[in-house]
């Protein structure tokens, strides 16, 4: 019997294939995380691509100035794969593409393109592509995700929904799915399932980078503050200093009533000028007015910069306080009137 050695190039080619299919999940999942879209999602992204380099044989990358013959789609590939590996998108797109113009039955291209749409949140294209994949590869996971992905950046949200309810059905233990329909759930300000689908995220994978602070989010608008400042305090744990998690600490220690705790936690999540101006916002949401104004001509006079922000909620404070002086005091009923 002959036993045939796969070849290196089969072995590499495998592996990024798989990893392509793994970066469209850690898209899909990072890219709902937040709307920055996002350094977390860039920092993920290069590990992947570092990891990806480090298991490659030593081997050249194709040279991408030698164009590969029209006819050839594994040239375009790797080209393509090339560019992919540099951040370079658009450029890897048009060679996925040439290479799908070619053979438009490579089905792990298709993958990649799709990854590379969503990349440069080209929503309506990776739809299309997903839809084709999954024509032929019904259920598979990442491209179910990467769906969704696209369905919730256009706002299509009740299909998003439905599409990851579907996958977890077939398959619960995809946290990736259950952080997206938690996202797609707080996208409808339906906050206590959004809060369920995080804490089953988390329950599959506890280190699951930004998750404990969606969790925190959603609890805040759920009006449970305290169970919010706890999520939160752990994700600061978890993923060191942030400060968006600390602004989401602050809102909700103020809700608990705890004042100048909400305006240190402001402070570390940027500097005085910051604390300020949340303090502002803050004061404004509970209708102490002259205590908004207060706090959002302080920012403006600590750091200038900040007029534009901090303006806009000081102009709001004092509308409201002007309102509320105009406004004839409530007629006082006859049972409550004092002896």
């Amino acid at each position: 019997m002959v036993l045939i050695k796969p070849r290196a190039a089969n072995i590499q080619k495998y592996s990024r294939n798989v990893l392509i299919a793994a970066m469209v999940i850690v898209f899909c999942f990072l890219s709902a995380c937040g709307t920055g879209r996002n350094m977390e999602m860039d920092r993920q992204y290069q590990r992947l691509v570092e990891k990806q380099q480090a298991k490659r044989e030593a081997i050249e990358a194709p040279d991408v100035q030698k164009k590969p013959a029209a006819s050839d789609p594994e040239g375009f590939e790797e080209m393509g794969d090339s560019y992919l590996r540099m951040g370079k998108m658009p450029l890897a797109q048009v060679e996925y593409e040439k290479a799908l113009k070619a053979d438009p039955n490579r089905a792990q291209v298709r993958q990649k393109l799709a990854y590379v749409l969503l990349k440069q949140q080209m929503w309506l294209k990776a739809l299309d592509e997903f839809d084709i994949i999954l024509e032929k590869s019904p259920g598979d996971p990442g491209s179910m995700q990467g769906k969704a992905t696209a369905l919730m950046n256009l706002n299509r949200l009740t299909e998003a929904r439905k599409v990851l309810e579907s996958l977890i059905n077939n398959d619960s233990s995809l946290w990736q799915a259950h952080a997206l329909l938690g996202t797609v759930y707080d996208r409808q300000r339906m906050y206590t399932l959004s809060r369920d689908e995080y804490e089953k995220a988390l329950a599959i994978n506890p280190n699951a980078a930004g998750l404990h602070e969606k969790l925190g989010r959603s609890l805040y608008m759920a009006g449970d503050y305290k169970q919010s400042a706890a999520v939160l305090l752990k994700a600061i744990d978890q993923n060191g200093p942030s400060a968006n998690i600390y602004t989401g600490l602050g809102f909700a220690l103020f809700k608990l009533g705890l004042i100048d705790e909400a305006y240190e936690t402001f402070r570390k999540g940027g500097d005085e000028a910051t604390a300020c101006n949340n303090m502002g916002k803050m004061y404004l949401e509970a209708k102490d007015f002259r205590k908004s104004i207060e706090y959002f001509e302080k920012a403006i006079d600590l750091k200038p910069s900040y007029y534009e922000a901090a303006n806009h909620g000081l102009k709001k404070a004092r509308a409201a306080l002007d309102n509320s002086a105009r406004s004839p005091a409530a007629p006082v009923k006859d049972g409550a009137r004092g002896k």
